[in-house]
């Protein structure tokens, strides 16, 4: 009689399927981690990479404000707030190619993606003076109160082109300029744009926040940096003197010198259970004419 047995029992396919369940399990939890821990670790390159873009922008922008003792009058550091700051940034350059001293006007070819001069434009003069020596170069501020046709070539150039600006000049405050003043201007001296611009934290409509950049008298917007934390951290400025001391706000214009601090966070991992932390680069810029 043969007693031999063939195949499995019940019981035994049922410890096998079990065994392989837990198996299973404990390879998709591990998958799991891994997965995980790969979307967190590409959150916070992703969130870095974005995080350096912002201050690469800022420290671009902030490094051409001068402060105060320079031709403006004051500082290119407008208004000086805790997650905003408003400055006078170079937009537009031309090159003067004739003087109108007792007419206060200047001839300029001027060109770029910023388009010509407008009225109200706040701008830079480079006054040369005597051209043997540098200790009488100077840029003094004015503002475009009114344009015309130009006349005049740009003869300092090889081409000779004609200009394709005329613009009436006034001192910043709105009283009339020493038209002397255009004397010292030398044919081919630059002339620089400046214009008001807004960088601060701002909310999205979908909740989040973003760093964006506003210019004066528009209501456009322009995102620049998705992703940021709130206010209070993601976006976060601080004004220092001269000796690296905190600077208490509101700034008087006489302070404006030394150091902007800039935070930027970005946001917190919007899958719980990631474990990514938040992200953080902060950067100090030295304003000119510290």
């Amino acid at each position: 009689m043969n007693t031999q047995r063939e195949g499995f029992t019940l019981v035994e396919l049922l410890v096998v399927a079990v065994l392989a369940v837990l198996l299973m399990g404990a390879a998709y939890q591990s998958l799991m981690v891994q997965e995980r821990s790969s979307r967190a670790a590409g959150q916070m390159v992703r969130g870095q990479d974005a995080l350096r873009v912002a201050l690469g922008v800022l420290e671009a922008e902030l490094r051409e404000v001068v402060t105060h003792n320079d031709a403006t009058g004051g500082t290119d550091l407008l208004v000086a707030t805790r997650d905003s700051v408003v400055i006078r940034a170079q937009r537009k350059l031309g090159l003067v190619c004739r003087r109108h001293p007792s007419d206060r006007q200047l001839e300029i070819i001027s060109e770029g993606e910023n388009g010509a001069f407008q009225v109200d434009d706040y701008v830079l003069v480079f006054a040369d003076g005597d051209p043997t020596t540098a200790a009488d170069d100077a840029w003094f501020a004015a503002r475009v109160h009114g344009t015309a046709s130009p006349s005049a070539t740009c003869d300092f150039l090889p081409d000779a082109p004609a200009a394709n600006q005329r613009l009436n000049l006034q001192r910043p405050d709105g009283t009339s300029l020493d038209g002397t003043r255009l004397n010292d201007v030398l044919l081919g001296a630059p002339i620089r744009g400046l214009e008001r611009v807004t960088y601060g934290l701002y909310e999205a409509d979908d909740g989040g926040w973003h760093m964006g950049r506003r210019r004066h008298g528009t209501n456009e917007l322009e995102r620049l940096v998705d992703g940021l934390a709130g206010p209070g951290s993601g976006l976060v400025f601080t004004y220092l003197d001269g000796n690296g001391n905190a600077l208490a706000q509101p700034i008087s214009h006489a302070a404006m010198q030394g150091i902007v601090s800039v935070r930027i966070e970005a946001a917190t991992d919007p899958h719980p259970g990631t474990g990514a932390p938040a992200t953080e680069l902060t950067t100090h810029i030295h304003l000119r004419n510290n």
